[in-house]
């Protein structure tokens, strides 16, 4: 769990070019916790919201920082692009103390899951203090799970709503089911069901109606006519979005390819989330003026926000989860097809001051950076010297995770 005793990221980056220990990155990643328990790459987690903030804005300049950068930037770029062949799958696994918590074997959490989604989102709720799976004052604890499928988040969702004893958890989902723009979809694992375990009734619906495409608002238009048939609440407290694809995973430019998906997936959330709902939303950048509307408008709809690295997520991979808590409603006369073409053309102008939003999301940015190219060049450190690369020895016990994260 996230401590006092957790520090700032950029302590990782002593230095960053090929002659850097792989040791010292080792080392650096495993020490600053007194319970030996490290659940995000950033060992500072600091809230941001209109009136509410953790954050203390530090001294550099947001134009210095946005230089920062675009100069780490095009270092990660050059450092990727040497970076080809299988090898480096060896190379990412030997590199990272911590892959083997979201496998299958080897003494990984996977086991538990159908896949490693299921573990990200359990290490974010660990970070979060389990509020993402706070039981409601009333009525069932209600989900939906957007561009998720097999449904690794829905299946951690349930699964904590019946060891946590919720009387009654609806699910649904919605996934691409055919193919667009992006590529194919994946098929869900988790069919459509209704039944009691222990004293929890587990209820998960997939939005069948169209290809399940979230491009396409017909598509959303379906999914929150099944959310509301049949139900007191036509809203959810909880709203999941998880969606990539595999063009962009080794893409230069990864936020670029997925803001179209990022600004359709949060119209969607903004649809079905009830006033004091919560977003978990994952995005690849801060940078794209798109990706910068939608965080401003998030910003003032939100209570508050956080920006998190899981430590199961990848250190080389830009990927980063943003956490939206108590939503704020809509106004009466909210369209999210028309938000949708407002955050394209960037339309969207914050009634409240977002100069403190801007320098948050900028130095996340710079410390994401510097955190991919220590990972990246510890691969290539790994790559270039793999028979006399000395491996520390490390002290991650997955046994420590599973009950740190509660996952007993």
């Amino acid at each position: 769990m996230m401590s006092s005793s957790h520090k700032r990221a950029r302590t990782l980056d002593e230095d960053s070019d090929d002659s850097s220990s792989s040791a010292d990155y080792y080392y650096a990643v495993l020490s600053g916790t007194e319970t030996g328990i490290l659940s995000s790459w950033f060992r500072v987690m600091e809230w941001t919201g209109h009136g509410f903030t953790s954050y203390q804005k530090r001294d550099s300049p947001l134009e210095d920082l946005r230089l920062e950068i675009r100069q780490l930037t095009r270092q990660l770029i050059e450092v990727k692009r040497r970076m080809v062949g299988d090898h480096y799958k060896e190379a990412r696994r030997a590199s990272n103390p911590y892959e083997f918590l979201g496998e299958g074997q080897n003494g990984g959490l996977n086991s538990l899951f159908m896949n490693r989604s299921a573990i990200k989102l359990a290490n974010l709720d660990a970070l979060l203090d389990w509020q993402l799976t706070t039981q409601p004052n009333f009525g069932p604890f209600r989900f939906v799970d957007l561009c998720g499928a097999p449904g690794g988040f829905s299946e951690y969702l349930m699964r904590r709503c019946v060891n946590l004893g919720v009387h009654e958890c609806q699910g649904f989902g919605m996934s691409l089911l055919g193919v667009n723009e992006y590529g194919a979809g994946v098929a869900w694992k988790i069919d459509d069901f209704c039944y009691y375990q222990q004293r929890t009734k587990l209820e998960f619906q997939v939005c069948w109606n169209g290809n399940g495409d979230i491009l396409d608002w017909n598509n959303v238009q379906e999914l929150i006519a099944m959310v509301t048939k049949d139900s007191e609440t036509s809203k959810v407290q909880l709203v999941v979005a998880d969606g990539g694809f595999d063009a962009q995973r080794n893409a230069e430019d990864q936020e670029g390819m997925t803001q179209k998906l990022i600004v359709c997936e949060v119209a969607a959330a903004l649809e079905l989330l009830d006033v004091g709902g919560t977003l978990v939303l994952k995005l690849f950048g801060f940078q794209t003026p798109v990706v910068q509307c939608v965080m401003r408008y998030l910003y003032a709809s939100f209570e508050r926000m956080v920006a998190l690295k899981p430590i199961s997520s990848r250190p080389a991979s830009a990927e980063r989860y943003v956490i939206c808590f108590n939503f704020r409603g809509n106004a009466s006369n909210f369209d999210g097809q028309r938000w949708k073409n407002q955050m394209f053309l960037g339309q969207f102008v914050a009634d409240v001051p977002t100069e403190e939003l801007e320098s948050y999301l900028c130095e996340f940015d710079r410390n994401m950076l510097v955190l991919n190219l220590k990972a990246c060049h510890t691969m290539l450190s790994y790559v270039k010297s793999e028979e006399s690369w000395d491996i520390p020895e490390l002290s991650v016990d997955a046994d420590d995770y599973r009950l740190c994260w509660r996952l007993m």
